[in-house]
């Protein structure tokens, strides 16, 4: 499986960072379908472009892993946000389907940069709790 534009547009108004090889991290600057474009996080050098078949593997998204879900993170806890009228288990990995989200939902999941695809399950994006500051 290769990390495609359909995976990471819906994060790209929400600001998720990239990761390369050498664990530089990155801002999108754009998306199409044939591109992806990025920046140094700290605006330096030049834009980066590069095609979608030489992206996959070489950049990787920073997410959340829906584990995360159950915590508090930045002071704010996702269960008191969530709409009601999910069961617990629809949390967890094997029962979870972004497909059956609310859109005010996935929304307030992808803003916290929240691993709806499964991605880093599949190697596509990085955990952002593997990353040291």
């Amino acid at each position: 499986m290769k990390l495609e534009l359909k995976y990471l547009s819906p994060y790209q108004e929400h600001k998720v960072k990239l990761y390369d090889q050498s664990r530089n991290k990155y801002n999108i600057a754009y998306l199409s379908t044939k591109k992806i474009a990025f920046i140094d996080v700290n605006g330096y050098g030049e834009v980066q472009k590069m095609s979608w078949s030489n992206a996959s593997g070489k950049i990787k998204p920073i997410l959340r892993p829906m584990s995360d879900f159950y915590k508090s993170i930045e002071g704010v806890s996702f269960s008191n946000m969530i709409s009601h009228g999910y069961h617990n288990e629809f949390w967890y990995a094997e029962n979870f389907n972004v497909n059956q989200l609310m859109y005010r939902d996935l929304q307030l999941l992808l803003s916290k940069h929240a691993d709806v695809f499964g991605l880093i399950e599949k190697k596509l994006a990085i955990d952002i709790n593997t990353i040291k500051s």
